[in-house]
């Protein structure tokens, strides 16, 4: 890296006109004052509110800084090859440092969305942190009162408080109750009960012990014909802070970032800057529409709306794995890649 370089991008990723319109919109959403009835509602107005903080301040400032990395090799062919091609560095090093630049700016802004999501957010509160995710049954449907199961590799209990399955109803009648029994093949069990009217949420304790737990679901009471909403059941620890969900969020947005702005930057070597940001922004397309977990979870932006809607719901994401890691770091390599080629001849315009 050339200390000097990485200076001298980091300042021309952060400009005073950007910096200040950031600042100014921050200030506005931060303004907004949080308002409840109880405390159960306040403390999902508050996820609420810091949720809605990011999603707005990321989708307004993450492809401006995108677009400015993908055209910086145009700004240097533009009116400064002259001094750039006589620096006694390497073009990778060259490249890597405006890389370093951008991203080091990147961290900058997401930092600041955190502070503005926490500020909004007005306060912290006791939340719930996401340990793991347990199959289910896709499309599993109870319309009699027959009984479904399944067992899942759940985590200990003093790792997991509860689990929770995503229901929804089809209102032939106006609603159902609907019972969940999760039991471990040492005896312990826990049952939980609960009457939907639409869509929504059942929790249920984590039996004792640890092991594989069988659920066994069932409509007991009403007409209406009841359904899994989702093919997953999301293993929940209660007790942590809920001001870590901006923490996850900040570290998946970064990690998604680096390997975007290596992108930009490599393909504004060959493209148009705005070309080379749409891009590189629609890599992010097949993690959204192919629903295979394994085959994407090596995409650093993987998984960064569910966790938005995890922070929506008042529970923080959990940590991130090896698989978006390698990812990131490879999607780097290759952006760079494609700006050491792409600058062989420092006069081509793209």
């Amino acid at each position: 890296m050339n200390a000097g370089f990485v200076r001298l991008h980091l300042r021309r990723a952060l400009p005073l006109g950007f910096a200040l319109a950031a600042t100014a919109l921050a200030v506005f959403i931060v303004g907004t004052e949080t308002t409840a009835q109880d405390e159960l509602a306040l403390v999902s107005a508050r996820a609420l509110s810091r949720a809605s903080t990011w999603s707005t301040l990321t989708l307004v400032l993450v492809p401006y800084l995108i677009w400015g990395a993908a055209r910086t090799i145009s700004a240097w062919r533009e009116g400064e090859v002259d001094w750039i091609a006589k620096a006694p560095v390497s073009r990778l090093r060259l490249i890597a440092s405006a890389w370093c630049g951008a991203s080091l700016a990147a961290a900058l802004v997401v930092a600041g969305c955190a502070c503005a999501a926490e500020f909004a957010a007005r306060g912290s509160a006791s939340g719930e942190r996401r340990v793991a995710v347990c199959d289910a049954p896709p499309n599993l449907i109870l319309d009699d009162a027959q009984a479904q199961r399944w067992t899942i590799e759940a985590p200990a209990r003093d790792e997991c408080s509860k689990l929770r399955l995503y229901i929804t109803i089809v209102a032939i009648e106006p609603s159902a109750f609907v019972q969940v029994r999760a039991r471990r093949a040492n005896g312990g069990a826990t049952i939980a009960r609960k009457q939907f009217a639409a869509h929504g949420t059942l929790d249920i304790e984590t039996p004792p012990g640890a092991g594989q737990v069988e659920l066994e679901i069932a409509r007991v009471e009403g007409g209406a014909i009841v359904m899994l909403a989702r093919d997953r059941v999301d293993a929940l620890l209660e007790g942590v802070d809920a001001r870590q969900a901006s923490l996850a969020l900040a570290a998946r947005i970064t990690l998604a970032l680096a390997a975007w702005l290596a992108l930009a930057l490599g393909l504004g070597a060959w493209l148009s800057a705005g070309i080379a940001t749409w891009a590189a922004l629609a890599l992010t397309l097949p993690a959204l529409l192919v629903d295979d977990n394994a085959a994407m979870a090596w995409l650093p932006w993987h998984g960064l709306g569910e966790a938005l809607e995890l922070c929506e719901r008042g529970v923080v994401p959990e940590a991130l794995g090896l698989a978006p890691l390698v990812g990131s770091a490879s999607l780097v390599a290759l952006g760079l890649a494609l700006g050491v080629a792409g600058t062989r001849t420092w006069r081509k315009t793209p």
